[in-house]
């Protein structure tokens, strides 16, 4: 059962956020297939902004525009997206104040109509707004990477390529935590225990080391928000290892936000998108060599998308402002 789980739980994030790139054993998830694939005006950069239906509805007319001629069907989201969505009526008093539901009081949306379609919300707890680093090395110690070292300080040279604006300019705290398909090393600071001052208009750029004999397959880089507290860092990209066990140098132009997400708004039918399944579910017993009962368990498919313009991704969602909860 717990084998089964844990394919069920890789599979679902694999299928938003896997990425062939950095992992040769990953397929292509929806978002990297829609990046590479969709038009670039279905890729709708929220730069911070929460979720509302006015953004909604502009993604569906976005897809519904020629010459995409698509319908979304299905909203999937953070339930913390939702939830923040959810709370804009309220205020508005656009609910039933009080449900004779043995005096159950509240309410939820399960969808929304647009001028393009009624479209269902899909909350997914494995649409996540980056997590934070790991505190210690996670996988198997023998084929996991080893703890990685900055081989070039960080700077923050002025690039065409930045996106850091005048609100954006601060000091910040960066984490570099090497991965591979057996677990990540511990996180190291990108800073070397102080923070790096960005101003508008530069990029952060370091370079790091691979740490052991182990492979390293990518890099995750975290980052606080503008003048956020050490430890409150949040993944903002993952960045495949391109130079083996050479220094690779990285990069950060402020492209994709601390504490936010992506929401994926899909045309959710064989004329759009499906899940080649290569094989089943299965559970294979392994030979008995020892007192032990071994067996492997595998499924093994990819996602498609064949039209990816009938399908939109929004970037960079915040949170709604005076949520309770992790900062």
């Amino acid at each position: 059962m717990n084998g089964t789980m844990h394919l069920l739980r890789t599979l679902e994030r694999g299928l938003f956020y896997g990425d062939s790139d950095l992992s040769s054993i990953q397929f292509d998830g929806y978002e990297k297939l829609l990046t590479d694939n969709a038009p670039a005006n279905n890729i709708i950069d929220l730069r911070g902004q929460p979720l509302s239906e006015d953004i909604l509805t502009d993604a569906c007319l976005t897809a519904q525009d020629a010459p995409n001629y698509g319908q979304i069907t299905h909203c999937y989201l953070n339930p913390k997206l939702k939830a923040d969505l959810v709370k804009t009526f309220f205020p508005k008093e656009r609910h039933n104040t009080y449900s004779d539901k043995n005096g159950i009081i509240g309410n939820d949306i399960r969808g929304f109509t647009s001028p393009a379609g009624d479209v269902s919300f899909e909350p997914d707890v494995f649409i996540t707004d980056g997590g934070t680093a790991p505190t210690a090395a996670v996988g198997d110690a023998a084929k996991r990477p080893g703890t990685p070292a900055i081989s070039t300080a960080a700077t923050t040279p002025v690039s065409a390529l930045s996106q850091f604006g005048a609100a954006d300019a601060g000091n910040y705290w960066y984490t570099v935590v090497a991965c591979n398909r057996y677990g990540k090393s511990t996180g190291v600071s990108v800073g070397g225990g102080a923070v790096v001052a960005v101003a508008a208009g530069d990029e952060m750029t370091f370079g790091v080391t691979p740490g052991g004999a182990t492979s390293v397959e990518y890099y995750e880089i975290y980052r606080t928000a503008v003048g956020g507290a050490t430890g409150t860092e949040r993944q903002i990209l993952r960045v495949a290892n391109s130079t083996g066990a050479l220094a690779e140098t990285l990069h950060d132009y402020n492209a994709f936000l601390p504490f936010c997400s992506s929401v994926f708004l899909f045309q959710q039918n064989l004329e759009s998108m499906s899940f080649k399944q290569l094989a089943p579910m299965v559970k294979i017993p392994l030979a008995t060599i020892d007192t032990s009962i071994r067996w492997t368990q595998l499924i093994y498919g990819t996602p498609v998308l064949y039209t990816p313009g009938k399908n939109v991704l929004l970037t960079n969602v915040g949170r709604a402002s005076g949520y309770v909860g992790e900062v």
